[in-house]
């Protein structure tokens, strides 16, 4: 009985020190609200970080008033690596970033920008923290092995990422060759053979290469084992070779040992570049490698050990926070996110393997994943539909055109596998980068920098680099996104907003070999069904679209009335395609057909169409507040007038200093005519329309601003080259001399 008193009493103060410790505890964190705001920050939600409501502005004398926390004091000095007085510290943020699992401390000295960073910040598991929170801590020295193959198989099982990019036109194509893992070998790549791809930077490191004489020597059994001294494969190519079987996989791709590189095939093998990605069970990206001898780091028996740095901080009482290091965000990116090759097979991989900065992270079409963490920030993938996705389209090419290649004449092959990817959408297919369908509206892509002429480094090679093209350029060039909006009556993924702009089509463009070669028109439709279908109830529908009548046109929302042709005209109807029967479009356009075979993309250095030229002066430079756009110079006439507008691919001093004199006289072929409503700003206040729209000169009266759009062109041997691209105010143009002319552009 005196025992079973002495359990309960026992109990009883176990209970009392449990509740007396947990009030404590409790007053502790409510004592401190810093490391309370912390914890907030840890734990709120992904798609809720980076709203500027919930950062953490830290003034340096309000971080030490009415406080004797040392637990968020010792955690942001450990973090930016500094004493815990925080001298010559004029401010402190915490921050979190939309769509990723951590935040990050940034001090900041005087008016300067953050000079200190903190590492990845995650909270360590308690029973407290959801699991969605959680960091981790690993071995600093060694990847576990298991890890990779558990993410490819759980993905396998659960997710649907294979089903996802609707590539069922490139579903049969494979490479022609893969590296057989187990047997040390090149062998073919057949129909049913599952492989691994590896996306990396050649650098400046002498790669082994496939060639004619050297591949049937690649085919006999340990030809390629690591014991083969004739045969200096680079690290990073050895390396997965070797991870490969750690995925319980067999066969490899690799481009230097997979492409035979001296065989004419090898042009057939880069335009099948896209569906080698895609169709790969998994991509192995060394994503921090400089050269193809930096290798993958961190994989125990194969190579080298990798030095991941993790600190663990407490916080609050029972809440530690685990901080790793990795990329600064004002570090240069890794060299393979600069580059052509690498992005397009970003793109098309649907699932990939990163070895990243001492650390690995999976990234699928669903999920990212750190080793240490939930990782978050997917890249964007690629995504072929029936119907063409203008803003898609757009971003790609604007992305790519700012990316490095270490041949400039390959830009339009290393953009041969999206072409071809996309051929199922774009009717008509590519012409050196710019799709037929649009090919009026595809010629009006402009600079927003200063662009660069790319020029081949390899001569005597047969090259496509043609000015009037963007891939001719190296840049950052906006386009077409805003026939994304016009086309689209509901559908977010196109984009959604004003079209404030009308463009015309003024020309009937043909591609040809050689100046005086045989010249191709080019079946630019798109204006064509806009026409012939928008808001017209009588014209039979094509293969694949619905028409649907608007019973009721007045409740149409205003914003999707002004997009028609005619800002006046009442929306009738609208579209549906039988592959996106959620989108609602304002017209159909033509899409392939069940078994049709179109070239995906010609490489065409030259078009020709016949049209009109006259001369003015390019004058003044001129800038839009808050916005760089690279070289913009007013037009004038030969009597001063204010005429246009003209954006410049290089900069004008060259010709001023050519001229000797600072108005310089420039030839304009006009190749369409466009129109935008002078009351725009009253529909999208925050929108500039045009980038000569708030000038003094420009004509402001009447219910438009018409205009010519029109390239500045210089000629050498009876073919034009594009500089620049413009807009000539309509009654100014039309009053010029203008002349006919067959205009050859290269």
């Amino acid at each position: 009985m005196a025992e079973r008193r002495q359990i309960v009493a026992r109990k009883r103060r176990t209970v009392r020190h449990q509740a007396a410790t947990k009030k404590r505890e409790m007053k502790t964190r409510n004592e401190c609200e810093i490391c309370q705001r912390i914890l907030s920050l840890l734990t709120m939600p992904l798609d809720l970080r980076g709203d500027i409501r919930h950062h953490l502005n830290l003034e340096l004398p309000k971080l030490f008033e009415d406080t004797r926390c040392e637990n968020h004091l010792n955690l942001i000095a450990r973090s930016l690596s500094i004493d815990s007085s925080f001298s010559q510290l004029s401010g402190i943020q915490i921050l979190g970033f939309r769509g990723l699992d951590h935040i990050k401390i940034f001090a900041q000295k005087g008016r300067d920008f953050y000079f200190l960073e903190s590492g990845e910040l995650r909270l360590l598991p308690t029973p407290r923290c959801p699991s969605t929170w959680w960091g981790r801590v690993v071995n600093s020295k060694w990847i576990d092995y298991h890890l990779p193959r558990r993410w490819k198989e759980a993905c396998d099982k659960t997710h649907k990422c294979s089903a996802i990019g609707n590539f069922g036109h490139m579903s049969s194509q494979r490479p022609s060759w893969v590296v057989d893992t187990w047997l040390q070998c090149l062998v073919p790549c057949s129909s049913s053979t599952t492989y691994v791809a590896l996306s990396y930077v050649w650098g400046g490191v002498p790669s082994f290469m496939t060639l004619r004489e050297n591949v049937d020597q690649l085919r006999k059994p340990s030809s390629l084992a690591e014991g083969n001294t004739s045969v200096q494969i680079p690290k990073t190519v050895r390396h997965a070779m070797s991870f490969v079987q750690r995925l319980g996989e067999r066969y490899l791709w690799v481009d230097t040992l997979c492409v035979i590189q001296d065989d004419e095939q090898k042009l057939v093998e880069i335009a099948k570049m896209a569906a080698i990605y895609a169709n790969a069970t998994v991509t192995i990206v060394a994503l921090g490698g400089v050269d193809a001898d930096s290798g993958l780091c961190g994989l125990q028996g194969i190579s080298d050990p990798r030095s991941l740095k993790q600190v663990v901080h407490p916080l609050i009482r029972g809440t530690k926070v685990i901080e790793t290091h990795g990329q600064k965000i004002n570090e240069k990116p890794a060299i393979w996110n600069t580059r052509g090759w690498t992005f397009q097979e970003a793109l098309f991989s649907k699932k990939r393997i990163n070895f990243d900065n001492d650390s690995i992270r999976w990234e699928c079409q669903e999920e990212v994943t750190k080793e240490f963490g939930n990782g978050g920030g997917a890249s964007p993938r690629i995504f072929a539909k029936a119907v063409p996705d203008v803003m898609q389209l757009s971003t790609i090419i604007m992305t790519y055109n700012t990316k490095d290649l270490t041949f400039p004449e390959d830009a339009l092959f290393a953009f041969s596998g999206i072409a071809s990817a996309l051929s199922s959408t774009y009717y008509g297919g590519f012409v050196s980068g710019l799709p037929v369908l649009l090919f009026h509206i595809g010629l009006l892509w402009k600079p927003t920098s200063i662009l660069s002429r790319r020029t081949p480094k390899r001569p005597g090679e047969r090259t496509c680099l043609p000015s009037w093209s963007w891939a001719g350029w190296k840049g950052s060039i906006w386009c077409w996104t805003e026939l994304a909006i016009d086309f689209a009556k509901k559908c977010s993924a196109r984009g959604s907003g004003i079209a404030l702009e009308r463009v015309y089509p003024l020309v009937e463009w043909s591609w040809l070999e050689k100046r005086d070669g045989e010249r191709t028109t080019i079946q630019d439709c798109w204006y064509e069904y806009k026409n012939k279908f928008s808001n017209k109830l009588d014209e039979p529908c094509p293969t694949g679209w619905t028409r649907h009548r608007i019973a009721d046109p007045l409740s149409v929302a205003a914003w999707q009335r002004a997009i028609q042709p005619e800002p006046q005209a009442v929306p009738l109807c609208f579209y549906t395609h039988d592959s996106e029967p959620e989108s609602e479009f304002w017209y159909p356009l033509p899409t392939k057909k069940m078994g049709q075979r179109i070239e995906a993309q010609i490489f065409a250095p030259l078009i020709a169409c016949k049209t009109r030229r006259s001369w003015l002066l390019a004058a003044e430079g001129f800038e839009i507040p808050g916005l760089k756009r690279g070289g913009m110079v007013s037009l004038r006439d030969h009597g001063g007038n204010w005429a246009g507008a003209l954006l410049l691919h290089e900069p004008l001093l060259k010709e001023a200093d050519r001229n000797g004199h600072y108005r310089i006289k420039v030839e304009l072929v006009e190749i369409a005519s466009g129109r935008v409503r002078n009351d725009s700003r009253d529909i999208e206040p925050l929108k500039q329309p045009l980038e000569e729209w708030d000038l003094d000169e420009r004509p402001k009266s009447g219910l438009y601003y018409e205009y010519y759009y029109v390239l500045w062109v210089e000629w050498r041997d009876g073919v034009a080259y594009r500089k620049g691209l413009g807009r000539v105010e309509k009654r100014v143009w039309e009053l010029q001399d203008r002349e006919w002319v067959d205009l050859v552009l290269g």
